[in-house]
């Protein structure tokens, strides 16, 4: 009788080992997507934050009175007529001038863009030799052995005819 008794324990025991080496990489799997999930919902109500205050940023750029409180704090726009003051106390005055040089408008400044583009493109055309040039640098022209009949011999020589072929 101790027989029977242990054995179905031993089979008990063999079917309870089955289940749980089955049962625990499922259980596993299910604990690892668990906590994605919850990582992917907490990462959902961040962007769903940063997406709100941007909404909120746009619509407050849609009203005209922060557009030009905007300008008028980043940009120190005036509107025409207005004097503009800024107030410097000692210690910063001199930081602040030293950071306002004003550019030198040069007069090819005056003029747009794209004249000045084009009168230098026509300025580099123009020039034929620069000085300081080397001659190795130029392109030789008595290597023209297809030449016309216009093309002219280089110095020294003279100018062959090919009226007799």
């Amino acid at each position: 009788m101790l027989q029977s008794g242990t054995s179905r324990l031993v089979v008990l025991g063999l079917v309870v080992l089955m289940c749980a080496s089955l049962l625990v990489p499922v259980v596993r799997n299910y604990m690892k997507q668990y906590n994605q999930l919850a990582e992917l919902r907490e990462q959902i109500q961040v962007q769903e934050t940063i997406n709100a205050d941007l909404e909120n940023q746009l619509e407050r750029w849609q009203d005209d009175s922060y557009v030009i409180a905007q300008a008028r704090e980043r940009l120190t726009f005036v509107f025409p007529g207005e004097i503009p003051y800024r107030v410097m106390d000692s210690e910063n005055a001199q930081l602040v001038q030293e950071n306002q040089e004003q550019p030198v408008i040069k007069p090819a400044m005056k003029q747009p863009w794209y004249s000045t583009l084009w009168d230098s493109v026509q300025e580099a055309g123009s020039l034929d030799d620069a000085p300081g040039e080397d001659a190795d640098n130029q392109p030789d022209d008595s290597d023209d052995s297809g030449a016309g009949e216009d093309a002219t011999p280089p110095e020294g020589e003279q100018p062959s005819t090919d009226e007799g072929q």
